[in-house]
């Protein structure tokens, strides 16, 4: 659902866009389930001339961090929590060292 959904969002800006399949993506301590994608923009359209920021704030927030329908699912996330998320997915959890 997220890489269609940035898939989409990109196609508006973009010429070309390219997903990858799914590949495992292993760290350290933990492995995700990734793709690459990648978008050429369009010579001239809004992409050409976007700021990285303005390219994040197309994207984000993404189905992976405040479900689908995005703009439901962003207003009941904006009425239901107490803190503004930014470009965060949320507010981290609790830490130990023990």
């Amino acid at each position: 659902v997220t890489a269609e959904y940035i898939e989409q969002q990109l196609t508006a800006l973009a010429d070309e866009v390219t997903v990858s399949d799914v590949f495992v993506m292993k760290l350290r301590h933990v492995q995700h389930l990734a793709r690459r994608i990648r978008a050429r923009p369009k010579h001239g359209g809004r992409c050409a001339s976007a700021t990285p920021i303005e390219l994040l704030r197309t994207l984000n927030p993404t189905p992976a961090v405040c479900g689908e329908s995005r703009p439901v699912a962003t207003e009941f996330i904006r009425t239901q929590e107490v803190f503004d998320r930014g470009f965060y997915g949320g507010a981290p959890g609790f830490f130990s060292w023990t």
